[in-house]
């Protein structure tokens, strides 16, 4: 829903800035087995988890967990690509370590997209993508919109120069 005083902004506005690049993301490599090995998996992919449980541990509500969970959070300030260097550099390269554990564990790179307009774009390098695909890593996207009063204080924001599609990295 879109409140009184955003509208009458727009009908007042010398201008509106549409779209733009993703500014927010949160990104996990997570492993995934009902009868899961921390210590072997923290071994093997050559760092320490941000979380981890085993299939029957309780929550910190109190909820039974239903399977067996090694996750590698990347850090929120960093923009998508370089959440998603950050998960490759910090655990193995080994790519038959990742061809082992793909046969037995469900690994699961999970990444929120959080859109602050209705539309906003990011770039990933192919060497990205190659390498996540290397590791046998599913790409899941969680894209989360932007709604009302938020888009319409989007449209308000100072213009940012854009690149042409494929000139380089980008630091969304």
């Amino acid at each position: 829903m879109i409140s009184k005083e955003s509208r009458a902004k727009l009908r007042n506005a010398k201008f509106i800035q549409l779209g733009g690049r993703l500014k927010r993301s949160h990104s996990s490599l997570c492993i995934y087995k009902s009868r899961i090995d921390l210590s072997m998996l923290t071994s093997a992919l050559g760092c320490q988890p941000t979380h981890a449980h085993e299939k029957g541990e309780l929550s910190r509500s109190r909820v039974q967990y239903k399977c067996g969970l090694w996750s590698l959070d990347a850090p929120e300030n960093y923009g998508l690509p370089r959440q998603l260097e950050f998960l490759l550099d910090s655990t193995t390269s080994d790519i038959h370590v990742w061809r082992t554990l793909s046969k037995n564990h469900k690994i699961i790179l999970r990444c929120g997209l959080f859109l602050e307009s209705y539309n906003e774009d990011v770039e990933l390098r192919p060497d990205l993508l190659a390498q996540i695909a290397s590791r046998r890593w599913l790409l899941l996207l969680d894209v989360y919109s932007a709604d009302g009063d938020d888009i319409i204080s989007s449209f308000f924001k100072k213009p940012r120069a854009r690149r042409p599609p494929g000139s380089g990295p980008t630091t969304a």
